[in-house]
């Protein structure tokens, strides 16, 4: 599982960034708000809005295939993505979230840092949507550029199949909680129908508390670094 999400995230930050490096100097701007629709991947169980037509894209690692959707914002040199992959029972276990998670973000900051050492995981958190657990963490730059690399994940039963969701933003643009970054997060749903995931031996569901064997920090709320440089 750990080979897959780094797999993703790698993925995403080639497409979403190409040869240029992942930070650019611009000026505060944002998306028009026209350019934002609601975009429902196939077969996907969520919905989300994205600045533009998602470029679709599938990657299988071992037997496990992941959907991604991104657009890319030239003009704002900025990219957004939601990704989705399947579980098979013999991966669950209590720390598949925060694993994960870990190996996300260990894969993020290694290819940032290949490009232009320095960059930092600024905020880890335990998160939720509804009673569906998640994680998210955030990344910036190294000193002498701005913006933020953000991802958010979530762990879901639907039917019988569990789901990873990750949605990712990142650019010299994007600033947690607020203006496209909190547009782009704030939109998404997964199906009313999905709940908590279970792992055999469970007494109760897993919620969005943190797993016992986790070593996760307690939640926060995330920072505002300064991007006036």
């Amino acid at each position: 599982m750990g080979l897959v999400a780094g797999s993703v995230v790698l993925l995403l930050l080639v497409l979403g960034l190409g040869g240029e490096g992942p930070w650019h100097f611009l000026r505060n701007k944002t998306i028009p708000q026209s350019e934002w629709q609601t975009f429902s991947p196939p077969n996907g169980g969520c919905t989300v809005l994205m600045p533009g037509t998602p470029t679709p894209q599938t990657l299988d690692i071992l037997g496990i295939s992941a959907k991604t959707y991104q657009v890319e914002r030239k003009k704002e040199k900025t990219y957004f993505a939601v990704t989705m992959f399947d579980i098979s029972p013999p991966f669950l276990r209590p720390s598949l979230l925060q694993d994960v998670a870990n190996s996300c973000r260990d894969a993020a900051k290694a290819h940032m840092d290949a490009v232009e050492p320095g960059s930092t995981v600024t905020s880890e958190s335990a998160i939720s949507l509804g009673n569906l657990p998640g994680r998210e963490y955030q990344i910036t730059p190294p000193p002498t550029k701005r913006g933020t690399f953000i991802t958010r994940l979530y762990l879901a039963k639907i039917d019988n199949t569990h789901r990873f969701f990750l949605l990712q933003a990142g650019g010299s643009i994007i600033k947690p909680n607020k203006d496209d970054a909190a547009r782009f997060f704030d939109s998404f749903k997964i199906d009313a129908s999905a709940t908590p995931p279970t792992f055999e031996g469970d007494t109760k569901e897993a919620g969005a508390k943190p797993l016992p064997d986790n070593k996760l920090p307690q939640a926060h709320s995330p920072p505002n670094p300064d991007t006036s440089r």
